[in-house]
């Protein structure tokens, strides 16, 4: 659906965030969120607000995951080459494992960022506007197809963000076109062999069917 917004009432919001900004200088997640929301906007930031994101950048090691996933999408968006590479490696150096599942944990002391699902969502998100080419990518992906508990993610919000994250890491990786050859055996004998391509991804309907011979 598209929803319609009143453009004086969306640039009023966009005042009153550019006005509060400057009241959460020392506040560095707040922070960190308010500058991200402004930055989405796709309006120019205002030097105060660049002069702020150098804040954040010099502060970086205080940040939470959430706060460096939302940093090092700014950076990269404002050009800012070594600053981004720095805040990745930061980022990256942050990331546990557990088996196959790659994830970052959120700030446990800060309530809207102690979400891992949602957390580890942000992070690949930004990963991926930065970067294609991390080993890591599988098991954050791993990660976030599991978390599931009852088979739904724990909020609509948090649903979003992992839906963005993987939509993105579908379209950079390319396997929403896919090309490869598969073979299916029984006791070392070929039932079936097929091949699959971005054009038959879109008739999938989750399972390959093979008739066996009766004389089998």
């Amino acid at each position: 659906h598209d929803y319609k917004i009143n453009d004086e009432s969306y640039q009023q919001g966009i005042n009153a965030l550019q006005d509060m900004i400057p009241k959460y200088a020392k506040e560095h997640n707040t922070l960190s969120q308010m500058i991200y929301a402004m930055y989405i906007t796709k309006k120019p930031l205002s030097e105060n607000v660049i002069n702020l994101v150098s804040t954040l950048y010099n502060n970086r090691t205080k940040l939470s995951a959430p706060s460096l996933a939302y940093l090092l999408e700014i950076l990269d968006g404002i050009r800012k080459k070594d600053m981004t590479a720095t805040i990745e490696k930061l980022l990256l150096s942050k990331v546990q494992t557990i088996g196959n599942h790659v994830y970052w944990s959120g700030d446990k002391s800060y309530w809207w960022h102690s979400q891992d699902v949602e957390t580890t969502a942000g992070v690949l998100y930004a990963l991926l506007k930065t970067n294609t080419n991390y080993k890591e990518l599988p098991g954050i992906v791993n990660y976030l197809t599991v978390k599931k508990p009852r088979g739904y993610w724990v909020s609509t919000k948090t649903t979003a963000k992992v839906i963005r994250a993987l939509a993105l890491y579908l379209e950079q990786t390319g396997e929403t076109d896919p090309d490869f050859q598969g073979t299916i055996l029984a006791n070392n004998r070929e039932l079936k062999s097929f091949k699959v391509s971005g054009k038959d991804l879109k008739n999938w309907q989750g399972r390959i069917e093979y008739m066996a011979d009766t004389k089998d």
